[in-house]
């Protein structure tokens, strides 16, 4: 987690996008997100049974992925010429990345890996543009 924190806020700071759901805390191997009401791990341990903070910095992480997203749309459609950013390729919807939750608690470890997987799909789409 510490590199894909450290990766969109900086492709965040080097567009100019700032986030209004959460802020990243890119802090090495101890990266942290932080709400408006507390500031939440992204690392571990964790247990699989109750992870519900881990859970939030995931969802938080998440929501700054699709403001950056939505905001990039929005600069693409200024700039002169062809779009070149459409969108992600996997849709983010909530704590949900093309249908599958971001949620670690009881949630099965081949659904949870397929949605990391389309959560950095999107974030490698995010750094091509």
């Amino acid at each position: 987690w510490g590199q894909a924190v450290l990766l969109l806020h900086t492709i965040a700071q080097t567009v100019g996008v700032s986030f209004t759901s959460a802020r990243l805390l890119p802090m090495g191997s101890h990266p942290r997100v932080a709400d408006r009401r507390a500031t939440y791990d992204l690392f571990g341990p964790v247990s699989k049974l109750w992870s519900s903070n881990y859970d939030k910095a995931m969802i938080c992480y998440l929501a700054c992925l699709r403001e950056f997203g939505e905001a990039i749309i929005e600069i693409d459609r200024t700039l002169p010429g062809e779009r070149s950013f459409t969108g992600f390729p996997f849709p983010i919807d909530g704590d949900k990345v093309n249908g599958h939750t971001i949620k670690l608690t009881l949630n099965k470890d081949a659904k949870w890996t397929k949605a990391l997987k389309f959560l950095l799909a999107n974030l490698k789409r995010a750094l091509q543009w």
